[in-house]
């Protein structure tokens, strides 16, 4: 076989020009056929590529995701300590908390921006917020009852408090951002 310096194109041995493009052959020079993974990934079809090279990115993505998801689920746990009172206390590896402070039933949203979860309770609570300390943090707390009591909602970190605001209408609403 003979391949074309010009497109490659593989011709017989005894073709003087190239039965693709029509450039003059020089038929001494003979090309071994390759025979590895290279050639065969040539005789694929441009579809076959394609659909090879999705699959290759998805692979890729999924283990990504898997390390992100693994690493994040590391930092996420929190540990117990038992005081010498018998009371309990949480130490979390997350700087965040959201704090409701309020004699009442409530309904809340709250997390990392862009990944809040919802909270209800009633009388007074701390939520723990799982991110960086780079992230910001929202909290939305609604009373679940007309009172004029007093509803204060705080977003702690590193154990200070860094925001704070509270309302005492009815069916009253408390937002905070970082």
């Amino acid at each position: 076989m003979v391949r074309c310096p010009r497109c490659t194109y593989e011709n017989d041995d005894k073709s003087k020009y190239c039965l693709d493009c029509k450039y003059p052959l020089d038929s001494n020079k003979k090309v071994k056929k390759r025979n590895d993974i290279f050639s065969k990934w040539e005789n694929f079809s441009q579809g076959k590529k394609i659909i090879f090279a999705v699959f290759l990115l998805l692979i890729i993505v999924f283990t990504f995701n898997l390390i992100y998801t693994l690493s994040m689920n590391l930092n996420a746990h929190d540990s117990e300590i038992i005081t010498t009172n018998k009371s309990s206390l949480v130490q979390s590896t997350n700087p965040f908390q959201v704090k409701v402070i309020y004699n009442g039933s409530w309904y809340g949203e709250m997390g990392i921006v862009d990944n809040s979860f919802s909270k209800s309770g009633s009388g007074n609570e701390l939520i723990f917020i799982h991110g960086g300390p780079w992230e910001n943090v929202t909290a939305t707390v609604y009373k679940n009852d007309e009172s004029d009591k007093n509803l204060t909602v705080q977003i702690i970190k590193d154990q200070q408090v860094i925001m704070e605001n509270s309302t005492n209408k009815p069916n009253g609403k408390v937002s905070l951002l970082t």
